[in-house]
């Protein structure tokens, strides 16, 4: 169930606090105390997260988590000093770690927007009790990068200590937090509100505390204090389901049978992957890529091999689908047994996985959203293994067309045979292993022409994105675009996310994801990334190297220094701060790659050059210019202009006798 939670309260020294101990233990970390002359060490402990937030003009010391804490201690002289705010906030385990990390962060840049400093950590992200700790500064700085005073007279200069800030800080929360819900396709909402505000009178639980966790955690049975929270829930859950009806403990073991799951679980192993409809559509396509390159292995025995292990991982897929079938059938049966649904039985697996592992009853009305991700996902797998991990683009699917056509073109004249005749020869028309070949070829050049349209489709769902279920607009705008268009769009999109490309959009709101000392860190680690990856010979240090900084540049920055997105739009904000010095970095790293004949897979020099103004310039002359006069049949999309010119030119031709 989706719950509000929002608790908020003062460090202080009055307290016995300490800010310095406060943000090593959020952030689990080695913090020093300059004034106690020791290390805070929480090392030990687990951070799935953390960011320092802070204004524009505030000097970047201040990002530093040791320099900002002790600078505090220092400025609050008093014994009982107030040292800094914490609130922490429960985050839905409904969403996926990208989600809650931007749900956190939304909420954490209105405080940074009101003046505040905010260490923001976020713990648990993988469990079903993700959550986040914002630890606040209590004073702003001022314009010489100092902390300003708490008060000008009697008066404070700030309201946050305010209940109405409080108040207003609670309702923020909720309303950020539905926002979010509703951009997921949740139809659930929190409120503020307590229950009797609301008209819901419900029994307290008690405080459950760490010595409540520890007898758990060593006799494995649970305190009296939960025994009795457990069963107040029970009765508090009956007089809530009012307000929360979308909501059901979902035990997937009601629709599928022991056997069963023992089952999966031998497939599982057997396969040596998790299984999950997501999973065994990855491995489903894994294994035909696998089973089109066999037809290159040369020596027979271990051709058939190969394609005797092919054949028996693609059964236990097809067992594994069997079951999710099964399951999927009893699920719809027992939710929706009244309903009809014009759902393929692999929509009806996806939603029931979809429904089970988020603990929730959808709405039929929600299926459609649901549905689209598992299209998009589908989409992008076939493309990514059609591609072999290739950026998936037009110009990557153009070049492998022209690698694979020039395959096939010199086996073929190594035989003798034009590819208009192909079809007349079989395999004994061939030498060696000439005609598996032939046949590897001619299919991943089949498999690659379908790739256009996938990627086509693929653009065209993740922009119908933007537009909900307005069914006009969606192809009023796929009539007037191009694919090298929608792919600047969708590229937009996975930088800089769907809520803030429709700002862009709707409001001609563009600001910079990163500032220039961020972007010279990502841009430092993603060339260090780039050169141990390209080794030719990668030691265990370049492998520990490589899978440190990706995960630091996650954990910091929310980015992969290996995708090609993400450093693309890294170096055109780049190029757009003059700051930045970066051409003299871009000509070195072509020239890197040139002297050592690998291809910089993260950056695509080309595309950096064309800067986001003129996508962001195009997105808005789509939206609010081409699409307006489109739909008041004003203008004349690409495809209506060829249809029109058509019959000039039939009537040109018969005038010259060319017909």
């Amino acid at each position: 169930m989706v719950m509000y939670a929002f608790n908020h309260s003062i460090i202080s020294k009055g307290k016995g606090q300490n800010a310095v101990a406060k943000s090593a233990y959020n952030s689990a970390s080695k913090v020093k105390d300059y004034k106690e002359d020791n290390i805070k060490d929480y090392s030990n402990k687990s951070c799935d997260y953390s960011i320092i937030l802070t204004q524009d003009h505030v000097p970047e010391e201040y990002k530093d988590r040791e320099f900002l804490w002790n600078k505090v201690h220092e400025t609050e002289k008093r014994k009982d000093s107030q040292l800094a705010r914490e609130i922490i906030l429960s985050l839905p385990n409904e969403f996926d770690r990208e989600d809650n990390i931007e749900l956190a962060t939304d909420f954490a840049n209105t405080l940074k927007d009101e003046g505040m400093i905010v260490d923001l950590n976020i713990h648990k992200l993988e469990s079903n009790n993700p959550h986040s700790h914002l630890l606040c500064t209590l004073r702003g700085i001022d314009e010489n990068g100092e902390f300003e005073p708490k008060r000008k007279g009697n008066d404070f200069i700030r309201d946050w200590n305010t209940k109405e800030k409080n108040i207003e800080w609670r309702k923020r929360w909720a309303d950020i937090q539905n926002k979010h819900l509703e951009k997921h396709g949740f139809q659930e909402r929190v409120s503020h509100l307590s229950y009797k505000e609301q008209g819901v009178e419900l029994e307290p639980t008690k405080t459950e505390g760490w010595l409540d966790r520890k007898y758990q955690k060593q006799t494995g049975n649970l305190s009296n204090t939960a025994k009795h929270n457990r069963e107040i829930k029970r009765r508090n859950k009956e007089k809530i389901e009012g307000i929360y009806t979308t909501r059901k403990e979902i035990n997937p073991y009601d629709y599928i049978s022991k056997e069963q799951a023992k089952d999966l679980s031998t497939i599982s192993k057997q396969l040596n992957v998790y299984i999950s409809p997501k999973n065994l559509m990855e491995k489903s396509n894994y294994i035909d890529d696998l089973s089109s390159k066999s037809l290159l292995i040369s020596d027979e025995d271990k051709r058939d091999e190969q394609l005797e292990k092919i054949e028996k991982d693609s059964e236990l897929v097809d067992s594994a689908k069997e079951i999710f079938k099964a399951q999927a059938n009893h699920f719809f049966k027992d939710n929706y047994d009244e309903q009809k649904f014009n759902l393929s039985i692999d929509d009806k697996i996806y939603l029931t996985h979809y429904m089970i592992d988020n603990n929730v009853i959808l709405d039929p009305n929600d299926f459609s959203n649901i549905i689209n991700k598992k299209v998009e996902e589908e989409q992008l797998n076939s493309l990514q293994t059609i591609l072999d991990g290739r950026d998936v683009t037009h110009e990557t699917i153009e070049k492998e067309k022209a690698f694979f056509m020039n395959k096939l073109e010199v086996v073929l004249e190594k035989n003798n045979i034009s590819i208009d005749e192909v079809e007349n020869y079989d395999e004994t028309d061939y030498k060696d292993n000439d005609f598996n070949k032939v046949l590897y070829y001619s299919s991943k050049l089949d498999k690659l022409a379908m790739a256009d349209n996938i990627l086509e489709q693929y653009y065209d769902n993740k922009i119908s994105n933007l537009f909900g279920n307005n069914v006009e607009n969606i192809n009023a705008f796929k009539e007037i675009t191009s694919a090298e268009e929608k792919k600047d769009i969708v590229d937009f999109i996975d930088f800089y996310g769907e809520e803030r490309t429709l700002d862009v959009i709707n409001n001609d709101e563009y600001s910079f994801r990163f500032n220039e000392n961020e972007r010279k860190e990502i841009i430092h680690n993603s060339n260090l990334v780039t050169e141990k990856m390209n080794s030719k010979f990668p030691t265990d240090r370049d492998n520990y190297i490589v899978n440190t900084v990706r995960k630091n540049m996650s954990e910091k920055y929310n980015i992969d220094v290996t995708n090609s997105n993400d450093i693309k739009f890294v170096y055109k904000e780049a190029l757009m701060n003059e700051d930045d010095n970066i051409n003299q970095v871009i000509n070195d790293n072509e020239s890197k790659a040139e002297k050592y004949n690998y291809q910089y897979k993260q950056t695509n020099f080309g595309d950096i050059h064309r800067g986001i103004n003129s996508i962001v310039y195009s997105m808005n002359e789509i939206f609010k210019d081409r699409m307006t006069k489109y739909q008041n049949k004003q203008y004349k999309s690409k495809n209506h202009s060829k249809e029109k010119m058509q019959p000039r030119k039939n009537r040109r031709a018969r005038g010259q006798g060319l017909t």
